[in-house]
């Protein structure tokens, strides 16, 4: 027979680690004699979240009927501790066969149950959708910058290109004046920074 939990972690100055302390107990109900975890001949265990008690099959007859008892012993962190109770040998309990789908296994009665499996799995999905949400962000921050880098510079780059084609047009129509105008315009680009503008050399 086994007990074992997970207990809450003890505070740094703590003068005890163990700040959950569960007991194991198993008691014949014949005789009324009690058997302790871990070797102890007559107290319970205080140090340890994993208790164990052996019966050897040759202390054993067929009519023999124990009592499995947990008990919470200390709760400092919260009112209620979850706890996983194991159960091997060819043994049979109130509720079936250990083992068999009567009884659900050989977890304890107070073992973790449904509402941690159903906490558990709320927490998997926030996880999920919140990395979701992360990579879709990270997907539309790169396309934003690749954007601005590729499609509004090339726009940029075709502008400086048409200014410098109408600036030679320009200046070839008027070599016989001493004045060149030189006409930057931004007909058809996207850009509202750049409306036109004249300059006279």
């Amino acid at each position: 027979i086994t007990l074992v939990w997970t207990a809450p972690p003890a505070s740094s100055a703590a003068g005890k680690i163990l700040v959950h302390d569960l007991d194991l107990l198993l008691t014949h109900t014949n005789t009324g004699v009690q058997t302790f975890p871990n070797g102890r001949a007559a107290s319970a265990d205080t140090l340890n979240n994993v208790e164990r008690i052996h019966i050897a099959n040759t202390s054993l007859t067929n009519d023999d009927a124990y009592v499995v008892t947990v008990t919470a012993k200390t709760l400092v962190a919260s009112t209620t501790q979850n706890y996983s109770l194991v159960i091997t040998g060819n043994v049979q309990s109130d509720r079936g066969i250990l083992g068999s789908n009567n009884n659900g296994g050989s977890g304890g009665g107070g073992g973790t149950g449904g509402d941690d499996d159903t906490e558990k799995e709320g927490r998997d999905a926030a996880a999920a959708i919140f990395a979701t949400i992360f990579v879709l962000c990270v997907i539309g921050l790169i396309a934003f910058i690749a954007y601005k880098r590729c499609y509004v510079g090339a726009h940029f780059s075709g502008f400086k290109k048409v200014s410098s084609r109408s600036a030679r047009a320009r200046m070839a129509a008027n070599q016989s004046n001493n004045r060149t105008d030189f006409v930057m315009k931004s007909k058809n680009l996207p850009s509202p920074d750049h409306k036109g503008a004249s300059a006279v050399i």
